[in-house]
């Protein structure tokens, strides 16, 4: 094989197997994507609300920063979603009222 040949094919070698390997990559995640829609269908997994997750980040932190037979404890807030009203009334306008500036 000429020397000046080489670069060309290892070029072309090269293009193929990245082409492989981006085919292959595509089909393992959509294989992935389809088991887990149908562990989510059979009760196997599940989506976490933010709220389970943020959850779980603050257990699996105690967990690392905690010595043995620490204690882990959630509590939700005591107020719930609640309607703010000002004090003086008079500052309270009609949305249609109101115009958008910049």
């Amino acid at each position: 094989m000429n020397s000046e040949k080489f670069p060309t094919l290892e070029r072309r070698a090269t293009d193929s197997m990245t082409e492989k390997l981006n085919t292959l990559r595509e089909h393992a995640e959509h294989f992935v994507a389809q088991q887990v829609e149908a562990m989510k269908a059979s009760g196997e997994a599940m989506e976490l609300s933010s709220d389970e997750e943020r959850l779980l980040r603050a257990y699996r932190g105690f967990v690392t920063r905690s010595k043995p037979g620490a204690v882990f404890s959630w509590e939700s807030s005591k107020a719930g979603p609640q309607i703010v009203t000002p004090a003086d009334v008079s500052i309270i306008r009609d949305p249609s009222d109101v115009s958008v500036t910049a």
